[in-house]
């Protein structure tokens, strides 16, 4: 069973990877669509970027999918776009990219970081990461998965411990007292 659910993690892992991918390539997009909108905008009121403000709003609207954010209109006719508590994806055309990166205390827990203007990382909370694919991936692992291997790893304990204790009760055909049949460890976090 802990394998499986090793497995299952992996394959969240993994997921919560492309996510990060499909996230940054709406971004991406999304300053693009930004930069043609402002470039025709500029061009007067006789041409107004209606279709192009159609197309960004779909991509805004795919982003959502993706992970929970805000937007605000910029007075040029760009769009800036948030997410969590206000950490930026976009804002103009200079975009933010988000990266899935292996935990600081867990390398096998794949993290999500946001990269700033100077390339640092900065490491986010899961609880900033909400809604969308991206949102439900981290809730299921941290709120389902996690529970579900640590129960897993407290039922071992508890029967490795309850065997070992009824197994050195007994005797063997020489008289000598059984001992630890499973060698059980401490819960590591």
């Amino acid at each position: 069973l802990n394998q499986r659910i090793g497995d299952i993690r992996e394959g969240i892992n993994r997921q919560i990877g492309s996510t990060v991918v499909t996230i940054n390539s709406y971004v991406q997009q999304l300053a693009d669509m930004n930069q043609r909108i402002v470039v025709a905008q500029a061009a007067g009121e006789l041409q107004p970027a209606n279709d192009l403000n159609d197309q960004r709003d779909k991509l805004l609207s795919d982003l959502n999918k993706e992970i929970r954010v805000s937007s605000h209109n910029e007075t040029d006719g760009s769009l800036s776009v948030f997410f969590g508590s206000g950490q930026p994806l976009l804002i103009g055309i200079s975009t933010y990219k988000l990266e899935a990166v292996p935990g600081q205390e867990d390398l096998s827990r794949v993290e999500v970081s946001l990269k700033g203007a100077g390339g640092s990382l900065m490491s986010l909370p899961e609880s900033l990461v909400n809604g969308g694919n991206l949102g439900g991936l981290l809730q299921f692992r941290s709120q389902t998965l996690d529970s579900a291997q640590n129960s897993l790893g407290r039922i071992a304990t508890v029967l490795g411990d309850t065997f070992n204790a009824q197994h050195m009760l007994g005797q063997d055909m020489t008289g000598a007292l059984g001992g630890a049949f499973f060698k059980t460890t401490a819960p590591s976090q």
